[in-house]
């Protein structure tokens, strides 16, 4: 039932509804929340860890070239592909000027280290990511060790962006 009007992405500060939604309607069919867990994978994600931040009923993340923090990792593509950081940095207020106040307001390390509590994280990331640099992965394992949750981290040589499952 989502509905997105002007089609633009949010960088999962509006999208991580659509999980939630689909948590209640499974919940409502009777599964058992601490049965759920969550898979996403780049911007998916984000996305799920911001769900997973928001909704304490969820069991567990499995997060594939997860971005820490948005901001950052729009600035680090922005250089991936030529061009200078400052048009990463312009994005969120350009965003904000084209009338979507959403994007960057929500940060999957922000909400992870609020709520991730005692429920299981696992990270997987390429080392050769130049999309999703692979510190993303280390500082929210740190968050996690931080929080004294349960989690694993997997860095994987020679893996480009969400490569890693198909490498390992």
């Amino acid at each position: 039932d989502s509905a997105v009007p002007d089609g633009r992405w949010a960088g999962g500060a509006k999208e991580y509804a659509d999980v939630l939604g689909a948590l209640d309607w499974l919940v409502a069919q009777g599964h058992d929340p601490a049965r759920i867990g969550l898979y996403g994978s780049s911007m998916g994600a984000a996305t799920a860890a911001i769900a997973f931040g928001e909704e304490p009923r969820i069991a567990a993340l499995f997060a594939d070239s997860l971005p820490a923090d948005m901001a950052v990792m729009i600035r680090e593509y922005a250089e991936s592909v030529g061009y200078p950081a400052w048009v990463g940095d312009a994005a969120v207020p350009a965003a904000h000027l084209l009338g979507d106040p959403s994007v960057g307001t929500k940060s999957p390390d922000d909400e992870l280290a609020a709520t991730l509590g005692h429920r299981p994280l696992s990270l997987v990331q390429g080392l050769a990511d130049v999309i999703v640099r692979p510190h993303h992965a280390i500082e929210i394992a740190a968050v996690a060790a931080a929080a004294g949750a349960p989690f694993e981290l997997r860095l994987v040589p020679r893996a480009a962006h969400t490569e890693s499952l198909f490498l390992e």
